[in-house]
């Protein structure tokens, strides 16, 4: 059968079709209950999924709605491709996938993929062909959108999505009787949709920012600029706490990796979360020179008021320089309702144990609320405690950083924070990892004393940390 002889009968179909239907007002009827239903069931199993894997998105209603906005647009997009008889590969199916990842997280776009490749076949006439390379496209975007590592990059997500719809339409045409014409003419237009569904993401995304109070991965990847004014004026004013946050930023990002967190987020989190120490630098041990420590001429009480001040100066610091909330939650959520161990049993040592309350000496919380303030919260104690080991073998690293570790958690504090024992045990083997490789020892070289490599080893790589 020619494709004319196709044609001919398919408008001889849509003909009977339409005066069938239109003689009957229960047909039409039930045509459209048919679609209605459908989208129904559709949106039920989506909300079924977002209610089994990431429930946290029914507490935000912000987030539902930027979720059904990318839905409605979509579904618009299609309603335009049908109407108007457009070739059938301009269904973007790629913008649902890339926006929902860049809103959100890469689980999410996935999904968003999956269900809006169901949905072609689902409420339109087009071939299945389409809804397979319409997921081969939405799939690689994501994935363009999940390796993303900095906004220069951004152009890579259209040379993903048109790779993706060159491929998916040659493995799916090559076998139709069309010339290699056609099918050249049917993957330019799947090119086209690349590019389209690219510049709507880039274009839309402030609108969605802004709208829903979402960040987006491109807002993060911004963020991440250690040419950020905000992040200099941390490294002028508190040169050692800037480079401790360099360093959990590391571990963080590494961490997150292996468990499956958002490294990316969780990495900004981390550069951003004791801005607040800026104000008062010298009271925080990592900017304190040698032998001075303003910590010794007042009393517990105030020492434990200053410490906490930085959580509060950070918040409002951050708000003032309109920093995303997620940086927020960082700042906030980094310390949790952790008690400050030290000044707590420093006071105890000096006043009667029924004047001295503990939670004087806690800071505000929240716990945790995510895997990578979780993660974040860690990192911190844990970095600081390393780098303030006079022995840092690997064993006594280890020791450390289990100890911390398994002491945040048999406090409560990572128990709303979404981690399990599982990812407790890799996020414990994986700072061990780094933290032995930066305080590792070097040989000594020929020619040079006993002590010169000590003095160049561990002493030397520990006097970069030693500064954080």
């Amino acid at each position: 059968m020619t494709k004319e002889q196709e044609a001919i009968l398919r408008s001889l179909e849509e003909t009977r079709a339409s005066q069938e239907t239109a003689r009957s007002p229960l047909v039409l009827l039930s045509l459209y209950a048919s679609e209605v239903l459908s989208l129904i069931l559709f949106a039920l199993l989506f909300g079924g999924y977002l209610f089994v894997f990431d429930r946290r998105a029914y507490r935000d209603f912000a987030s539902l709605g930027a979720i059904f906005a990318v839905i409605v647009m979509y579904v618009i997009f299609i309603s335009v491709v049908v109407r108007f008889d457009l070739n059938s590969y301009l269904v973007p199916v790629a913008f649902m996938s890339v926006m929902t990842a860049a809103l959100f997280d890469f689980r999410l776009g996935m999904i968003a993929t999956v269900f809006g490749a169901a949905l072609i076949p689902l409420i339109t006439p087009l071939p299945p062909q389409v809804a397979f390379v319409s997921l081969l496209a939405g799939a690689t975007g994501v994935v363009g959108i999940e390796r993303m590592r900095a906004r220069s990059h951004v152009y890579s997500i259209f040379l993903h999505v048109a790779g993706a719809y060159l491929i998916g339409v040659f493995a799916m045409e090559i076998g139709q009787p069309q010339s290699i014409t056609v099918i050249a003419s049917k993957a330019s237009w799947g090119v086209a949709n690349g590019l389209f569904s690219s510049a709507s993401v880039i274009f839309l995304l402030p609108v969605f920012e802004g709208l829903f109070g979402r960040t987006s991965r491109f807002t993060l990847l911004e963020l991440t600029d250690l040419n950020k004014p905000l992040l200099k004026r941390l490294n002028m004013e508190a040169h050692g706490t800037y480079h401790h946050s360099m360093m959990i930023g590391n571990l963080v990002d590494a961490a997150a990796e292996v468990i499956g967190a958002d490294g990316l987020k969780a990495r900004v989190m981390a550069y951003y979360h004791d801005i607040g120490k800026m104000f008062k630098p010298e009271y925080f041990a990592e900017n304190q020179e040698a032998g001075f420590n303003k910590h010794e001429k007042i009393t517990p009480q105030m020492s434990a008021l200053i410490l906490v001040s930085h959580v509060k100066d950070g918040v409002e610091l951050a708000r003032e320089e309109k920093l995303p909330p997620v940086v927020i939650d960082g700042i906030r959520e980094h310390h949790g309702t952790s008690v400050m161990a030290y000044f707590y049993q420093k006071s105890l040592e000096t006043d009667s144990h029924s004047s001295v309350n503990k939670d004087d000496f806690r800071y505000p919380g929240p716990k945790p609320q995510s895997k990578e303030t979780g993660l974040l919260m860690c990192a911190d104690s844990v970095e600081a405690a390393v780098r303030s080991l006079k022995d840092h073998g690997p064993v006594h690293i280890r020791n450390m950083v289990t100890k911390l570790v398994d002491l945040r958690a048999q406090e409560g504090e990572l128990d709303e924070s979404g981690l399990t024992l599982s990812d407790l045990g890799v996020i414990k083997e994986k700072f061990t990892s780094i933290l032995t490789g930066i305080y590792h020892k070097r040989i000594a070289y020929p020619g040079q004393d006993d002590e010169t490599p000590q003095e160049q080893g561990s002493e030397g790589s520990a006097s970069v940390v030693k500064s954080v």
